[in-house]
Order: C-alpha cells, then structure tokens, then sequence
C-alpha cells in the first residue's frame, strides 16, 4: 500500500511539473487562474487511501491532456466545489487514449504536493489578500505533513538496518562499537540533513543576528566530522527538489508572503548553495566506500546463513503446500456450490419467465373474452330492440290495412247509397236513414272489434313481460351460483394460505436450526485457530491432527446439509406436484362454469331475439296502420272532389232531362220505377255478397290470428320448460361438482395435514440425532483436546530438554534468526488465511445473494399470482355490474318503449275516434247539403210546372176559344 501510494505520488508529481509551461500559455487570465484553483484543489490531501490518490491522478491527467489543447472543458469549465474530488464519469476515458510521455521528466521534479510557485503567483494576482493567506497556511500544513511522512520512512528503514546491524554482530562476533558509531553517524547526519533542508528560508539570510550564524557553521562543522562509516541508505531518494525547496522555505516563513529580493540575501544564498554541493559530493563517495564494506560482510553472513534458512524454508514449504491443497479443495466445493446455485438460479428464472408468458397469455384471452361478451350483449340487445321496433311497426301496418279496408267498404257502401238518393231522390228518404243506421251499426262493429284487438296486444305484453321475469330469476339464479362459486375459490383461498404459512413456519425453523448449526461450527472453528496460535511455534505435527478432524467433522455437517436440502426439495416438490394438481382440477372446474354460463347466455340471446321479432312485428304494424291512414285521407279527399263533380253533372243531366220530360214524362215514370226496381235488386245483392266477403275475411283473419297467438305462447312455453329443466339440471350439476370439491379438498386438506405432522416427526427426529451428534462431536472433542495436551506436555518436556542441550552448542545468532523465520513464515500463513478467509467470506456472500435473489423470484412469482388473481376477481365483478346495468337499461328501454306503445295506441284511439266524427259531421253534412240542393230542384221544378201547366190552360183556352169559331 505505501509502495503504490507513493508511486501515485511520484506520477502526480510529473504531472505537475508537465502543467506549468501549458498553463502559463493560456491566454486570458480568467483560465489561469480557474486552472491555479483546480491545481490547488488537487494539491489538497487526497485521503488515507489509494482510491482517493487515483482519483487525483485521473483529475492531474485530465488537467494535463486538456491544457496541451489549450481548451479547458467538462469538470475544469468552472470553479472547484468544496469538499472533496467526486469520481469522474466515464466518457472521460476518451481523453486518455493518446500514448503517455517519458518518465525523464516526471523523475526530476520532487514528491512534495505544496503549490508551486507560479501557481501561487497566480492565485496572488486574481484572489484577495484573506484568500491567499489562507492557502499558504494549508501549503504549509501540506508540506510540513508530507515531510513527516518522509522522515517517519526514513526512521523505519534506519530500526530495520538496525536490527539487521544488530543480527551480523552477533553471528560474526564484529566489534560494535565501530559499527555502531557508524550508523549514529549516519543518522545524525540525515537528521541534520532535513531540517538545513526544510528550515532554510529567505529571512534566516537576512538573519543580523552573527551567533545564529557561527551555531549553524559549527553544527556543519560537526557533521563533517562526524561521517566516518556509511550504510546502505538510497539517499538519492531523501533529496528535496527545488519545488519543494521553494515550499519549505513558505512554510518555514511566518506569515508565508516572500520578501523583496536584496543582494545580501542572494550572497548569502550563493554560498549557502556552494557548501551543499560540496557535502552532497562528500557524502556521495562515503555512501560508496559504505556500501562495498556492508556488501562485503552481507556476502559472509549469508553464505553461513543460507543453510539453516534453507532448511526452515523447506519445512514451511511443505506446510504451505499442505495448507495451499486444503484451501484449494475447499475452494472447488465452493465453486461447485456457486454452480449448483446459479442452475437453481437458472431454472427459476425460467420458470418466472414461463409464468410471466402464460399470465400474459391469460391476461389477452380474458380480455378477448371481455370484449367479445360486451360486444355479443351490445349486438344482443340491437337485435332485440330492433326486433321490437319491427313488431310495433307490423301491428301498426296491420291495424292502419283494417281500418283502411273498413273505410274503403264504408265508402263504398255510401257511394252506393248516394247513387240510389240519386236515383230515387223523392222515395228513399227513408232508406238514406236505415243506412245511416247500419253504418252506425257497422262503426260500432268496428270499434269493438279494434277494442278486441288492444286487448290481445295487452295479452301480449303481459307475457312479455312474465317471460322477461323469468329470465330476470333465471339470471338471479346464475348470480347466486357464480357467488357461491366465488366463496368456494375463497375458501380454497384460505387453505392454501394457511398451508404456505406453516411451510414458510416450518422452513424458518429449519433454516434457524441450520444457522445455530453454523454458529457453534463457527465458535467452534474460532476456539480451535485459537489453540492452534498458542501451539503452531512450538508444535506442528499436531496440526495435521486437527486439520484431519476438521475436515471430518467439515464432512459430517455438509453431509448432514446435503440431507437436509435433499428432504427439504423433495418437500417442495412434493407440495409443488399437490399444488398443481389442485390448480388443474379448479381450471377444469372453471372451464365447466364458464360453459354453463355461455349456454344461460346463448338462451337468454335467444329469447331476446324472439322479443325482439315480435316488436319488429308490431313497429311493421304500426307502419302499415299509419299508411293505411294517409291512404284513405287521400281517398276522402278524391272521392270528395269525385262526388262534387258528378253531382254538377248530375245537375246538368237533371236539367236535360227536365227540359225532355214534359214530352216523356208518363214514359220515364214507367220505366223509372222499373229500372229503380232492378237497381233496387241489384244493389241488396252487391250489399250481401259484400257483407258475406267481409264477414268470412274478419273470420279468417281472426282464426289466423287466434292461431298465431296459440302458436307462440305454446313455443314460448316450450322454451321456459327446457331452459328450467335445462337450468336446474345445471344446477343440480353444479352443486354435485361442488359437493365433490368440498369432498376433495377436505380429503386434500387432511393429506396435506398428515403430511406436515409427518414432517414435523421427522424434524423432531432429526433434531434429536443431530443434538446426539454434537454431543458425541463434543466429547470427541474434549477426548482429543486430553491427547493433544498429553501430547504436548510430553513434547513440552522433550524439547526442554533439547532446548537445555542446544542453548550449549547454538548461539543467540541462530535463535534470533530462527526467530525471524518463524515470524515471516507465520505472516505468509496468516496472510494465505487471511485470503482464504475472505475467499470464504465472499463465497458466502455470494451463497446468500444467491439465496436472496431465489427469495425474490419466489416473491414475485406469489406477488403475480395474486395479481392474477385479483384481475381475474374484479374483471368477473366487472362483467357482472356490466350485465347488471344492461339489464338494467334493458329493463328501462323496454318500459319506455311499451309507455310509447300506449302512448301511440291511445292517440290512435284519439285519431280513430277524431276521424269517426269527423266522417259522420262531413256525411252528415253532404247528406243535408244533398237534401237542401234536391228540395231547391224540386221546388223549382214545381214552379216550372206550374208555369207549364197555366202555359198549357191558357193555350187551352186560348184553343178552346177559337175551336167554335173554326168550328
């Protein structure tokens, strides 16, 4: 770790050194100095850690590669944050393809991170003075942390040169008192050497004062004297490069603001340089001479070392390589674990992804199925109010040709009738009211008759409306079906819960059972590395005593793991089969229930589309009725111009043959009452032939109707009996399937009840052996605990004894040396655990990420199948409002149509009875208008007589006058 921090220390040193001639380039001054703030910022303390030096050096390189282009982007385009460096994004990978430059240059600048001096000048010229001194403060703080750090290194390597210094002493029998000076010397030396380094300042040159002067020649003086051996230092690596000169010299200072150049100082400073040079050169040949002694007696020492090393190097070795084989065995069942895991894990996600398609699946064919259902119902109930509308306008159409063929024979009849007041226009007055009087008659007829039908067309309506609510209690029916359809899922809801829970119950207990397992092979584990640290110096072939019975006893709790995952799977799947079964018998079921509701539904649209036949009948009638009307307005109208016509031709006609009669009156009179005779005849047979025409076609059309009528109740009857055989058939279907369920699902329920006190048997069973396991584990334990101290105390006392035989021939060399074998060997095995260790760790880790993803799977997949569940519920709830409200609508579209149905039978009525008086005043009307005209003519024709007759006596007389005179 320290190597590679100082390492990035060094790198961030060379980028430094690279950025100044770039950044004093930069032309505007606003870059400089936001640039002098980023170098600043970076030359803050990055951290303890390496990752915070890495992220510096990416932030220097960045810095670097985008001053060379003169253009400072992304991060650098603004001011520094407080705080410290966030990590930077990863498109700024871009900038760091090009090739990295030499180290040449990045070698000859210092490890100091202190600002530079052209940094500082440019914070000077763009900050305020508060602003300045407060970043010299933490220069110095930096610098003087930074050369701490240093010399703690150098005191480090000084105790290890000690110790080793220490060690060829006693091997080789040296003289220490030489040796000794020799590094006192040298440390005296290097210490002097750091502080003239990072004391030296500016105002000490300027210093008046000539005693500090002559202390400090002196203490030169001194250490000159003092350099007589050399050591094996590296002191290229201690020397300070000017840049970090220039920041020992600011931290030194007081207020850290440098002083105006002065020709004293610079002598001062010359000279100062000179006798650094000197010493420098100096200590550079002693260094030398030091080094070839040092290897000279390095050389010695190791070739009458190298053997005993040697044999203790084998020896640990061989451990390593022992202990290299368990951890690796240990490794590859982890592995395989890893791999078993992530097939389960591999197979779960498939599973999911299986479940995740048919949910889907189902989700778009419970859609279709909703749709299709509304779009069936919406066309359903078109058809029915079609089918009403065509029914309603069918009775109109018949009721308007009744009453149109009635008036067309009333006319008739009247026209008739006119045609003889025409002809006998003295004589038939009293016909013209016995006419009258059987057209009332027949109107009477008439109306009754119209009376007879308003009331089948009640009839009609009345069993409409019985059909409809026995289709409303078949559907209260089906709803009461489907609602204990519904309690039943819920109960099953339930089960299934409460089984799920005591499986979740009793997995808990047997995971914790596992962990308490785990945890006493854990304290276990711990109590055994501990006897194993006090024993490993002095004992090691007990090692492998208890590594043997560790792995035993690894053995015997993964076999016992493996059993437990063996019945825990096997648990699972057999629940799993349990459960799919389960799921399958309630799909048939519902697929069954689903049938049965089409083919009520399928019934039910059938009945409607026969309701909605016969309203198309009727709106077919009501069609014809209104046509008919118009028909015979139009006639009337016609027949009205007709009649006006042929009275005026009549009237002519009548004055012809007035004109004519006084010469064929007795011959007319003659064959006027003859011909009156036979029209007479005629007419009475025209009028019973017509009678009897009417009369059998009113006796059809009812006999047709009555027919009809029987039809159709005895088919609509025929319908309500199959659909309630058919129905209560389904029912009775129904509550067997249901009683056969309940059957099943207590039989499953008691199976399933069975089974788990089975399971809670076998778990008690085994938590007896394993605790008869771990008490006959502990008893081997303590067993062997008894030897291994046996053991011990015998080895204890032989190598005493060995010990009191060596401490005559070996020296205090080879201990310490053997000493020092022994601690670097124990490191390695302590590091190599260690890493195992964490390798453990992570397997562990990963087992339980493993574990966890499974839980989430599993999750999810419950999660979904509620959700399934619950869309499932509220899209039947959904159908079932929908068909409640259609129903509904239905239910008042029908009442509204038959209030209109009412509504326009009643102005038909008002029509019917309108046009009757309307009729008989215009007939009554003519008849006077007729009766006034004829007794006009008569009168006229009476006087005209009269005139005729005086005109025949006076020609008479006028005759009889001149008779006697001829005479």
């Amino acid at each position: 770790m320290a190597d590679e921090s100082g390492e990035l220390d060094n790198e961030f040193d060379g980028f430094l050194a690279e950025m100044k001639p770039y950044m004093l380039k930069l032309p505007h001054k606003s870059e400089r100095q936001r640039c002098a703030l980023w170098i600043k910022k970076l030359c803050e303390a990055p951290g303890h850690g390496v990752v915070g030096r890495k992220n510096r050096n990416m932030y220097s390189k960045l810095l670097l590669h985008m001053l060379k282009k003169s253009l400072l982007e992304g991060p650098f385009s603004s001011r520094p944050d407080p705080g410290p460096l966030p990590t930077l994004p990863s498109y700024t990978s871009i900038y760091f393809d090009e090739p990295t430059q030499s180290k040449a240059l990045r070698q000859e600048e210092v490890r100091g991170h202190s600002l530079p001096d052209w940094v500082s000048g440019e914070l000077w010229s763009g900050q305020d003075s508060k602003d300045l001194r407060s970043s010299s403060v933490r220069s110095k703080v930096r610098s003087t942390n930074v050369l701490q750090e240093r010399h703690l290194n150098v005191e480090t390597r000084q105790q290890k040169l000690r110790n080793e210094g220490e060690g060829d002493r006693l091997q080789q029998a040296v003289p220490a008192s030489g040796y000794q000076s020799q590094l006192e010397a040298a440390r005296v030396e290097i210490r002097n050497r750091h502080k003239v380094s990072f004391t030296y300042s500016s105002d000490e040159d300027e210093d008046p004062n000539p005693r500090r002067k002559e202390a400090r020649s002196s203490s030169n003086n001194r250490v000159s004297t003092t350099k007589q051996a050399s050591t094996r230092f590296d002191w290229p690596r201690f020397e300070l490069s000017p840049v970090a000169a220039r920041t020992h010299q600011v931290t030194t200072t007081g207020t850290g603001i440098p002083s105006g150049p002065t020709v004293a100082s610079s002598m001062m400073f010359d000279d100062v340089s000179m006798e650094t040079r000197q010493e420098k050169q100096h200590l550079e040949m002693r260094t030398k001479l030091l080094e070839a002694k040092f290897h000279e007696e390095k050389l010695l020492i190791q070739q009458r070392h190298d053997e005993a090393i040697q044999k203790i190097l084998d020896r640990k070795n061989t451990e390593m390589d022992e202990m290299k084989i368990h951890y690796r065995k240990k490794v590859a069942d982890l592995e395989e674990t890893n791999s078993k895991l992530d097939k389960k894990l591999q197979a779960l996600s498939k599973e999911f992804s299986h479940a995740k398609e048919s949910r889907d699946k189902q989700i778009s064919e419970l859609r279709k199925m909703v749709e299709h259902s509304s779009q069936t119902t919406l066309n359903g109930y078109e058809k029915k109010l079609h089918d009403a509308v065509a029914d309603y306008e069918q009775e109109k159409f018949e009721m308007q040709k009744k009453q149109t063929s009635a008036i067309q024979d009333i006319l008739e009849d009247t026209n008739d009738k006119l045609q003889k007041m025409e002809m006998e226009y003295n004589a038939q007055v009293e016909s013209h009211a016995e006419v009258i009087r059987e057209l009332e008659a027949k109107l009477h007829q008439l109306g009754q008759e119209l009376t007879n039908q308003q009331a089948g067309q009640i009839r009609l309506s009345e069993e409409k409306s019985k059909i409809e609510r026995q289709a409303e209690l078949l559907n209260v029916e089906l709803e009461n079906i489907t609602k204990r359809y519904i309690a039943l899922e819920k109960d099953y809801d339930l089960k299934k819960i409460d089984y799920e829970r005591e499986l979740k119950n009793l997995r808990g207990k047997s995971e914790a059972r596992v962990e308490f397992l785990k945890d006493e092979h854990a304290t276990s584990l711990a109590k055994l590395s501990e006897s194993n640290n006090e024993f490993e110096d002095r004992v090691h072939e007990l090692r492998q005593a208890l590594q043997d019975s560790e792995l035993n006893r690894q053995r015997q709790v993964r076999e016992l793991e493996s059993e437990y995952k063996q019945d825990k799977l096997h648990q699972e799947q057999l629940s799993e089969r349990k459960l799919q079964g389960l799921r399958s018998q309630m799909g048939v079921e519902k697929e069954d229930l689903e049938r049965q509701l089409r083919q009520a539904h399928n019934a039910n649209h059938d009945k409607d589309e026969q309701i909605k036949r016969l309203k198309e009948l009727q709106r077919l009638q009501a069609q014809q009725a209104e046509r008919a009307l118009e028909d015979f307005k139009n006639q009337v109208e016609t027949n009205s111009g007709r009649m006006f016509d042929d009275m005026k031709t009549q009237m002519a006609r009548v004055e012809v043959d007035l004109t004519k009669s006084k010469e064929l009156r007795e011959k007319q009179s003659k064959e006027y009452k003859r011909q009156s005779e036979e029209a007479r005849k005629t007419h009475q047979q025209q009028l019973s032939e017509l009678e009897l025409s009417h009369q059998r076609e009113r006796s059809r059309l009812l006999e047709q109707c009555q027919e009809g009528k029987d039809q159709l109740q005895e088919e609509q009857e025929q319908l309500l009996e199959s659909t309630r055989e058919h129905l209560e058939q389904k029912i009775r279907v129904l509550e067997s399937r249901s009683q056969e369920q309940q059957t099943k699902d207590a039989k499953v329920i008691f199976d399933l009840e069975q089974q788990l006190r089975d399971v809670k048997e076998e778990m008690l069973q085994s938590d007896s052996l394993r605790k008869q396991q771990l008490v006959e584990l502990g008893l081997l334990r303590e067993e062997e605990r008894n030897k291994v101290q046996r053991e011990h105390e015998t080895e204890v006392r032989q190598l005493r004894s060995e010990m009191d035989q060596y401490r005559t021939t070996l020296h205090k060399e080879n201990s310490t040396q053997m000493e020092q074998a022994m601690t670097q060997t124990n490191e390695r095995l302590k590091d190599i655990e260690r890493d195992y260790s964490n390798r453990l760790d992570q397997a562990n880790k990963t087992i339980k990420e493993h574990q966890e993803t499974v839980h989430q799977l599993r999750e999810e997949n419950q999660i979904a199948k509620s959700n399934m569940e619950l869309q499932l519920t509220e899209t039947v709830s959904k159908l079932e409002d929908e068909k409640e409200l259609l129903r509904k609508q239905h239910g008042a579209y029908n009442k509204a149509v038959q209030r209109e149905l009412d509504d326009q039978r009643q102005r038909i009525k008002q029509l019917d009875r309108r046009l009757q008086e309307e009729e008989l005043n215009h007939q009554e009307k003519e008849l006077d208008g007729t009766i006034l005209s004829l007794k006009s003519q008569v009168n006229t024709l009476q006087q005209r007589l009269l005139v005729v007759q005086e005109e025949i006596d006076l020609r008479n007389k006028h005759i009889a006058r001149f008779s006697p005179t001829r005479n």
